[in-house]
């Protein structure tokens, strides 16, 4: 399903010649050939999801590199191609949600210490994979462990 809005809103780019958008998602889309080549098979949507957030966390840090170079110009690039990538994630959990969902799966683990940690991150991202920033994640589980 995620392939085939892909698909076309290639199409739709190309109609109306918006050539970042355009190179966006062919670049996504070949990610996904590439992908399905090695697997030798179709990929799940939660497959293409995790291709896209790979492109995302790319984009981060190359505008972050950009920046500090002094690359205004190219770090809107980035920004723009990383927005462009956000629109083909599920609905994201909020910080606060997500802490919340952090603090239920300490209390349900009984997680007590940092040796826990891994526990409760590997749980947490089990779950909910599509829908959490595992670094966003590791950082709240990291402040609520001792």
């Amino acid at each position: 399903m995620l392939l085939e809005k892909l698909q076309s809103d290639m199409k739709e780019a190309m109609k109306a010649r918006d050539e970042i958008r355009l190179g966006t998602i062919r670049l996504l889309l070949a990610a996904v050939k590439n992908e399905e080549i090695d697997k030798r098979g179709k990929l799940e949507d939660s497959e293409i999801v995790a291709l896209v957030k790979k492109g995302i966390k790319t984009r981060k840090e190359a505008i972050e590199l950009y920046e500090k170079g002094n690359r205004q110009d190219l770090a809107e690039k980035e920004k723009k191609e990383m927005e462009i990538l956000e629109k083909y994630l599920p609905k994201q959990m909020t910080e606060d949600e997500m802490m919340k969902l952090v603090e239920d799966t300490i209390a349900t683990l009984g997680a007590v210490s940092k040796k826990d940690s891994g526990k409760v991150i590997k749980e947490i991202m089990g779950a909910h994979r599509d829908r959490v920033d595992g670094s966003t994640i590791s950082r709240l589980v990291s402040a609520k462990l001792p």
